[in-house]
């Protein structure tokens, strides 16, 4: 079972037992993104190696363009899912070690500045709950709100492998088996991760 409210653990970090696990790493701003890639698989192979007991250079990734990153080895059997976010200055990566996970970020500074634009992305993405409740939001909080909304979103799709797409009643119905966390992340920044709901 994990905690009901997963720690963001910032890297470099001792790693203490557990099944689900989210850590934050710091990056360049401006740095190109293979070296962001780069630098954070480092970190996750680093991380899965202090988790699993093993060393480093045994731990093997795969990745495939519009797939979820997943482990090759040591143990190519285990359920372990992974899941990367990568916004401008930090980057976010989730183990769990009984099954799918997505993690998503969100910088306040990447959102559209317009708040009508705002609004039409959450009438078009975050359903028929969700984009009115933004509205009746006071300006100052909005934005705030709709980057969490967002990463919340993004995380579960990320946790059932499924592409960003408008709501709906088949988009609710393949999300209702997810359960998302918000997670406490530098002024800035919002986000979420997202398990099976019987975790």
């Amino acid at each position: 079972m994990t905690s009901p409210e997963p720690t963001v653990r910032f890297w470099p970090c001792p790693l203490p037992p557990a099944r689900l696990t989210v850590i934050a790493v710091g990056t360049p701003r401006h740095a190109p993104r293979a070296q962001v890639r780069q630098q954070v698989r480092q970190v996750l192979c680093q991380a899965l190696a202090a988790l699993l007991a093993c060393p480093a250079e045994s731990v093997q990734l795969h990745s495939t363009p519009g797939q979820a990153i997943r482990l090759t080895g040591p143990d190519p059997q285990r359920n372990i899912g992974l899941s990367l976010s990568h916004d401008e200055g930090l980057s976010l990566l989730a183990i769990h070690l009984d099954g799918p996970v997505g993690v998503d970020l969100v910088n306040y500074a990447q959102l559209p500045t317009g708040d009508e634009e705002l609004a039409r992305l959450a009438d078009d993405y975050l359903g028929n709950s969700t984009a009115p409740a933004l509205a009746n939001l006071p300006l100052a909080e909005r934005r705030a709100a709709f980057a969490q909304a967002w990463a919340d979103l993004e995380a579960r799709l990320k946790c059932r492998g499924l592409a960003l797409g408008e709501a709906g009643p088949e988009q609710a119905k393949a999300l209702a088996g997810c359960r998302s966390f918000a997670l406490t992340l530098p002024d800035g920044f919002s986000g979420a991760v997202a398990v099976a709901a019987r975790v």
